[in-house]
């Protein structure tokens, strides 16, 4: 299943602008359905341990 970028930063806790970086730098899959961008569901880890920060 794949989330559109606005649905997978809901459920990540972060912002669009970074789930956009982390698919610009490879950190992130993704495929590209003509002008949309739509991430896996199954990418989203949210593990501390996979990148995510906690200040």
């Amino acid at each position: 299943m794949y989330l559109s970028l606005k649905d997978a930063a809901s459920v990540a806790g972060v912002s669009i602008s970074t789930l956009r970086r982390m698919v610009k730098r490879g950190d992130l899959p993704s495929r590209r359905f003509g002008k949309l961008i739509r991430v896996p569901a199954s990418a989203l880890s949210l593990d501390p341990k996979e990148g995510a920060r906690h200040e």
